[in-house]
């Protein structure tokens, strides 16, 4: 467990247990407020559509979905996962809107990095407006970068269809972070003239 005290407020981030997920679906509606004044989300609240509750119990039971709790042990944010090889996959990231802008949503993403590393996982993807605020330019200050279509999978572009719907998909964008696993990489293991052609056979 973690705890973070930013800006004189303390939350804690643990994985979620079944028992949270209608209060973090709470966190997942109140958090669609923000898209309402965007105009970018073609549903009838103009928020984006809700996380299928299965969605939910999947990421519980791989032990992929993270949440933050107030020192009340309310909940306020959320990180909710998906294993996609090589990568980890963020699908949804959501904070309340009473405790945005508190270093939540910072603290979601560092451990959903962490736990990447942990599981061996070669980066983090995520799909995300490209110039909101509080998306795109949020994960570029954090060392992720867009993936251009060309170089999409086919399961991120299943993902941009489904979204096509409902959202302005020349407006939305894939991003990914490389993650160093720690251990690969040490200081001195690479010296010049170390590695020669040759050198490592296959026989």
């Amino acid at each position: 467990m973690t705890h973070a005290p930013l800006r004189e407020f303390a939350f804690t981030l643990r994985a979620a247990q079944t028992a949270d997920i209608p209060a973090l679906q709470q966190v997942e509606y109140d958090s669609g407020a923000r898209f309402i004044p965007t105009g970018l989300i073609a549903t009838p609240d103009c928020r984006p559509e809700p996380i299928p509750v299965s969605a939910y119990h999947d990421s519980v039971g791989a032990g992929l979905l993270l949440a933050a709790f107030a020192p009340d042990d309310s909940a306020i944010g959320y990180a909710l996962c998906r294993d996609e090889a090589p990568d980890l996959l963020l699908e949804q990231i959501s904070v309340s809107t009473r405790h945005g802008r508190r270093g939540v949503g910072s603290a979601l993403l560092a451990r959903v990095e962490q736990m990447a590393r942990t599981r061996g996982r070669s980066g983090v993807v995520l799909t995300t407006f490209r110039d909101l605020a509080w998306n795109g330019p949020f994960y570029r200050r954090r060392g992720y970068r867009e993936i251009p279509r060309a170089r999409l999978t086919e399961w991120q572009r299943s993902i941009a269809r489904a979204h096509a719907g409902i959202m302005p998909g020349d407006l939305r964008c894939f991003m990914r972070k490389t993650l160093i696993r720690p251990g690969l990489f040490r200081p001195g293991l690479f010296r010049p003239g170390l590695f020669r052609p040759g050198l490592l056979r296959r026989d």
